[in-house]
């Protein structure tokens, strides 16, 4: 694989309504558009045992997956994953899942990358869930998480679902300076 790697991000809404119907569309969503992966929000899943029943919809495909967390209701939160061609690991090019643990609203969390080989150098592709909540901006954010996925070292491929858009209220420069806007 040359340098022209295909990906995508796309928060999923708990994978666990409309299942084969989404599994089906991450299939041709790939295929359609010869991407080599797509980075998955909001999966809500505890472990890979739905997309085990429903692979067969996603042949040559690999669900590489960081567990949910238990919300604030009770009920699944979070989850990330990178759904990716199989053949891109079996290659080496796609590593395995590497943690870092942060802070978010729901006490320790992980951010997540993989490490993707492009000729000789290795690329970070960071995978992350934010969220926000109503109240005082100091605390509707999570901005730990945010901070620790800018601070993973090495070259990176931010994608995910960063809630919390008061930072953009804020002079460019602030949100330039953590990371965000069209040129980062």
């Amino acid at each position: 694989m040359g340098n022209a790697w295909r990906l995508a991000q796309l928060n999923i809404s708990d994978i666990n309504k409309f299942t084969e119907l989404k599994w089906r569309g991450l299939s041709q969503l790939v295929e359609e558009h010869k991407l080599h992966g797509v980075a998955l929000q909001e999966l809500r899943i505890t472990d890979a045992a739905i997309f085990l029943a429903y692979q067969h919809l996603c042949p040559g495909l690999s669900l590489l997956l960081e567990p949910c967390t238990q919300g604030s209701k009770g009920g699944n939160s979070g989850g990330l994953g990178f759904l990716v061609r199989t053949e891109l690991i079996t290659q080496g090019l796609f590593s395995q899942i590497t943690q870092i643990k942060s802070n978010g609203f729901y006490g320790d969390e992980n951010i997540i990358y993989i490490e993707i080989k492009s000729g000789t150098s290795t690329i970070k592709w960071i995978n992350n869930y934010i969220r926000s909540k109503p109240g005082a901006e100091v605390n509707c954010y999570e901005r730990d998480k945010l901070d620790t996925m800018l601070n993973i070292p090495g070259h990176k491929i931010i994608m995910g679902d960063i809630n919390g858009s008061i930072i953009y209220s804020q002079p460019t420069e602030i949100w330039e300076s953590k990371g965000l806007g069209g040129t980062s």
